[in-house]
């Protein structure tokens, strides 16, 4: 079985970019997972930056389902998430911070498979259907129940 690994070209990868897509994340996961972030000191230094990268990979694709009511918008969102994931074994490249600190991981040679990364965004779109759907229904629900009154 063949495995497309990251690209190991740093191309649009520099150290003041890394520097400053590392602080990115790690203001990112100190924000919104605090657990996280505390847990990031106790790790090994080599697995550091990978754990932050991941890490805000994840919030920046949570933070889709609350930050659009448009299953269509929330798609789009996805969407362009998947794209950067398929830019970091393309060598395009993203301006995402959590994506500049992967491909800087993957020049050093820490590199994830496209089919890990990719399941971030796919399991995020399951989440966001679902709980559009669950919005619909509650609407429609309590709007029927407060009608019949």
């Amino acid at each position: 079985m063949l495995v497309k690994r990251m690209s190991s070209s740093s191309a649009f990868v520099n150290q003041d970019k890394v520097n400053a897509a590392r602080q990115a994340c790690k203001s990112l996961v100190e924000q919104s997972d605090r657990n996280a972030y505390i847990l990031n000191a106790f790790l090994p230094p080599t697995g550091r930056d990978a754990h932050l990268a991941l890490r805000a990979f994840n919030i920046q694709t949570a933070q889709v389902a609350d930050q659009v009511s448009n299953a269509s918008l929330g798609r789009r969102r996805l969407q362009y998430w998947k794209d950067a994931i398929e830019g970091l074994y393309t060598d395009r490249g993203s301006p995402e911070p959590s994506m500049i600190l992967l491909a800087a991981l993957s020049s050093r040679g820490i590199r994830f498979t496209k089919q890990m990364l990719a399941r971030i965004p796919a399991a995020r779109v399951c989440i966001y259907v679902t709980r559009l759907m669950f919005r619909a229904n509650i609407s429609g629900t309590s709007h029927s129940l407060v009608w019949q009154h």
